[in-house]
């Protein structure tokens, strides 16, 4: 230590300190840069992506850190399609578009299994979003040509009806979205059935929410049958068969036609007509990529450890329905929100039986909702419109629903949905509305129920 002494004794106090400032600058940028023999993970992210950069590009990131290019890729003629779905490139960069489910799972377990990557987890929470924001966007894509396809095969379909075809139409549509979706698809149903047309006396400002609907509109129909149900929500097999019950007249259904039975039959069809308007969407993905741009993390469910996880995140949507039934007519007539318990209980059962889960909470009563799942890491919440909302939740993977018709439909317009939880104890026991109600008719029997 005499070699310390006689520097320090040759240096003033300021150039002593200067020197001591200097070497712990470069043992931080050593410990920080150069350590485990390669640049780290969070020096990429501030040199490449400073935090006022956006949009982030995954892509990019990749494209500079032939580490992680190694894990993700095998390098090969630029823009041939591998066979787990990757897109090749000599400059290593992913086509996130063109790349199947188990491709962006690969490049998820890529990032994880990089021990520098993983120690940035505004990295990995970027890199989940990503992701998932680009597996939706695939989807839309697809749902929308089918959609557009539909709509010209409509338009063609009506061209070649026979002039003196029999018609069906819609007297009047009552309520929100949700009933008026019910009324619709019933009638497009029972007009299949029949072989009839459907042709709208007037046309329902929320036709325009749907890439696929192209129905005709006649206001000067006359001379119409009305035909309607016996209650709200049970079948009736006599309101479809109208043959027997309308002849050869032009006939006006009435009433909610609250019953999966009627159109179940064309399901897909459905479905695709149904389909939201690409700016409806688009509207989606960004409250969706918003919420989970405020997540910290999305922790897996049965372990801390993110080597773990081996999937893109599930995604669950909620819908919460309360206002208009927690008071006056709605609830003396035997409307009842779904309660704490059960909504706790299903997401629980949702969580436990993957490792890693989003919750999407849709809702009129958002700050019910915040109460209800207190200091949950994994749960982002949405009100937009009723359309962006619905869209929204046919994005899901899986559905919580509480009550009413808008939830009934956020379920039933996804293809995706492989389990629908709905609220068992909906309409209230010994209540008028229960008399009205049939469970089997209502909820389609793939459903399951759960209190």
């Amino acid at each position: 230590m005499q070699w310390l002494g006689y520097v320090v004794g040759k240096l003033s106090v300021t150039r002593f300190a200067t020197l001591l400032l200097t070497l712990a600058i470069l043992l931080y940028f050593y410990w920080t840069v150069f350590r485990n023999g390669g640049i780290d993970s969070r020096y990429l992210v501030r040199r490449y992506f400073p935090c006022d950069q956006q949009p982030f590009s995954v892509q990019s990131f990749l494209k500079h850190d032939s580490e992680i290019c190694s894990h993700c890729f095998k390098r090969g003629t630029s823009g041939t399609q591998t066979r787990d779905g990757f897109w090749d490139h000599d400059t290593c960069i992913i086509n996130i578009s063109q790349t199947s489910d188990e491709g962006l799972a690969r490049v998820l377990r890529c990032g994880i299994e990089n021990t520098r990557l993983s120690e940035s987890m505004w990295f990995f929470a970027t890199l989940v979003r990503e992701i998932t924001i680009s597996r939706l966007e695939r989807d839309v894509k697809t749902r929308l040509e089918r959609a557009i396809e539909y709509r010209r095969t409509q338009q063609e379909s009506v061209l070649r009806a026979a002039p003196n075809r029999l018609s069906i139409t819609l007297q009047g549509a009552q309520g929100g979205l949700g009933n008026f979706l019910f009324e619709l698809a019933s009638t497009m149903g029972v007009a299949k059935r029949n072989e009839r047309n459907v042709v709208l006396l007037s046309k329902d400002a929320r036709l325009r929410y749907f890439e696929g609907l192209n129905l005709p509109v006649d206001p000067t129909l006359a001379n119409l049958t009305q035909l309607g149900e016996a209650t709200c929500c049970k079948y009736n097999a006599r309101t479809e068969n109208l043959s027997a019950t309308a002849g050869n007249r032009t006939v006006s259904l009435t009433g909610y036609l609250q019953s999966w039975k009627y159109f179940h039959h064309m399901k897909a069809d459905i479905i695709t007509g149904f389909t939201f308007r690409k700016n409806t969407f688009d509207e989606a993905l960004d409250a969706i990529s918003k919420g989970m741009s405020e997540l910290a993390l999305i922790v897996p469910a049965k372990t801390s450890r993110l080597k773990r996880i081996q999937a893109l995140p599930v995604l669950i949507g909620v819908h919460v329905r309360r206002g208009d039934i927690l008071y006056g007519g709605n609830k003396d007539h035997g409307h009842t929100p779904a309660t704490e318990e059960y909504l706790l209980r299903a997401a629980l059962s949702m969580r436990d039986a993957y490792d890693a889960v989003l919750f999407v909470v849709v809702s009129n009563d958002l700050p019910y909702c915040k109460k209800v799942f207190l200091n949950q890491n994994n749960f982002i919440f949405v009100s937009v419109s009723e359309d962006v909302d619905m869209a929204v939740m046919n994005l899901m993977d899986h559905v919580i629903l509480s009550v009413g018709t808008f939830g009934f439909w956020s379920a039933y317009l996804n293809p995706r949905n492989r389990t629908v939880f709905y609220f068992r104890n909906w309409p209230r026991n010994g209540s008028q509305l229960q008399n009205l109600v049939d469970h089997a008719d209502y909820f389609p029997p793939r459903w399951t129920a759960a209190m």
